[in-house]
């Protein structure tokens, strides 16, 4: 949670990039103009997001898996609403 922005302002700041946040304000730079920082932090910002797509595709592989394959009660404990109805009392 915190990579991911840490290496985008690295990699915005030292490649003289704006640094804004959503128009409201700008962020100050203070790394220097270093092309080869910017590079490192262009590299680690794409693999931190590769990293974290394969890490939700896993998670989904193993909502699905738990879901068809084991059977068991893991998806009605994360989403209550979608547990199946239980009937009588007790």
């Amino acid at each position: 949670m915190i990579f991911m922005p840490v290496t985008g302002y690295v990699y915005s700041a030292a490649g003289k990039h704006s640094l804004p946040w959503f128009g409201l304000f700008g962020f100050p730079n203070l790394a220097p103009y270093d092309e080869v920082l910017a590079r490192a932090g262009q590299r680690f910002h794409y693999l931190g997001a590769w990293a974290i797509g394969l890490l939700l595709c896993a998670h989904l592989a193993a909502v699905v898996w738990h879901f068809l394959v084991k059977r068991d009660e893991v998806l009605a404990r994360m989403a209550p609403s979608l547990a199946p109805k239980r009937r009588g009392g007790a």
